[in-house]
């Protein structure tokens, strides 16, 4: 599967999740749009490649929504 967005994103197959990896909170919070591909490998070449409808993650800024434990 290969995730395309604005912030650096991963498939968690496991438990049917996007999630982000945002790099730098200044630039990588908002909502992004992404689209996941998937193919099918036959004999090394990727085939039968399909794009899923256009999904949203939003990064937050985790100061916001934080409490820390001193």
């Amino acid at each position: 599967m290969l995730l395309t967005g604005g912030t650096p994103l991963s498939v968690d197959a496991k438990n049917l999740q996007v999630l982000a990896t945002p790099v730098n909170y200044a630039t990588d919070m908002g909502i992004h749009k992404y689209k996941i591909k998937a193919c099918v490998k036959v004999e090394g070449v990727l085939t039968n490649c399909r794009d899923s409808a256009v999904g949203q993650i939003t990064v937050s800024d985790p100061c916001v929504s934080t409490v820390p434990i001193a």
